[in-house]
């Protein structure tokens, strides 16, 4: 009898323990199933951080953070000229409507000639027709149709918008029309400031007149000015000559090879540039009106340095914001 009690009491020792070591464990897998649960939330949040810094990244690059400003003015206003200082001193790259026609020719004229059946870059219809007629105005000087060069134009906006390279972008040569101008806001593009360069005709016609280009750098200079530096370089000076040429500091970096090789434009005969000013005039109160709240006028008659100076003061608030 007494042996069967004992032996029962083990029993129910042995049992507790058993169950003692039961509930331990689960203990321990609760516990552990506990901090599990905390790290994988740890790790969930980690994940939804990043995904959303990198949202946020894409955000900034895309626009948001990206300037933008259109140079308005007529030819011979001195939107080249101001475009490649304001590119020099700040990180922004310049986007010209007739070197992105040019462009988009010679990458893709010799596609019409290539065997469609192997060229996996084959041209679309649309693309051909595009091409076709980009060619055909870019040989006899007519205006390219406004719904192709917005849709080659913005082709290139919208994918330098998203280039890390560059802080901002310099617009030149574009909107010409009222339609052109209308397209930023059908593309959804923020203008930070529409730069309007202010120049009467006669003293367009004059620069235009006196114009000459490097044919290597494509930049543009002025006869008159040039005309001052061989003298310079040959003599002296008078006061009123020596305050003109150090208005133009560009000028006096130029070699004696530089200068021999400068020629006239070719788009600068008098009566491309009557067609180019009357057509400039007829769009120019449409184009600001669309853009009347970021609209700096400049003087452009003003000197090379005195232009550059008002402009990068407008950059500098722009940037600063």
């Amino acid at each position: 009898m007494g042996s069967c009690q004992s032996t029962s009491k083990n029993n129910v020792a042995e049992k507790k323990e058993d169950i003692k070591e039961y509930v331990d464990v689960s203990k321990k897998n609760e516990d552990v199933d506990k901090v599990i649960t905390e790290v994988n939330k740890e790790e969930i949040c980690k994940n939804n951080d990043e995904e959303k810094n990198e949202i946020k990244e894409e955000k900034e690059v895309d626009g948001e953070k990206k300037k933008i400003i259109i140079f308005n003015g007529a030819p011979g206003s001195g939107k080249d000229t101001q475009c490649r200082l304001i590119k020099q001193k700040y990180n922004f790259k310049i986007l010209t409507s007739s070197e992105l026609l040019k462009k988009y020719l010679e990458e893709n004229k010799g596609k019409l000639t290539e065997d469609s059946d192997t060229n996996e870059n084959k041209l679309s219809e649309q693309e051909k027709g595009d091409l076709e007629v980009v060619e055909k105005c870019i040989n006899d000087g007519s205006l390219v149709p406004d719904e192709i060069v917005s849709r080659i134009f913005f082709q290139n906006l919208n994918y330098d918008i998203n280039n890390v390279e560059f802080d901002g972008i310099l617009i030149n040569g574009f909107p010409r029309t009222y339609e052109q101008a209308l397209s930023f806001k059908n593309n959804n593009i923020k203008v930070n400031a529409l730069i309007n360069m202010t120049t009467s005709k006669e003293c367009l016609l004059d620069r235009i007149n006196n114009r000459l280009v490097d044919p290597v750098t494509n930049i543009n200079y002025d006869e008159k000015i040039i005309e001052l530096i061989k003298k310079k370089r040959g003599g002296e000076l008078t006061e009123e000559e020596e305050k003109i040429v150090s208005q133009n500091e560009d000028y006096n970096n130029l070699s004696d090879e530089d200068i021999s090789r400068l020629i006239k434009r070719g788009d600068d005969e008098e009566n491309v540039f009557h067609k180019r000013f009357s057509l400039y005039k007829d769009n120019e109160e449409k184009i600001i009106s669309l853009f009347t709240d970021v609209c700096k006028n400049v003087d452009g008659e003003k000197s090379i340095n005195e232009v550059f100076d008002e402009i990068s003061s407008i950059i500098d608030n722009i940037v600063k914001s």
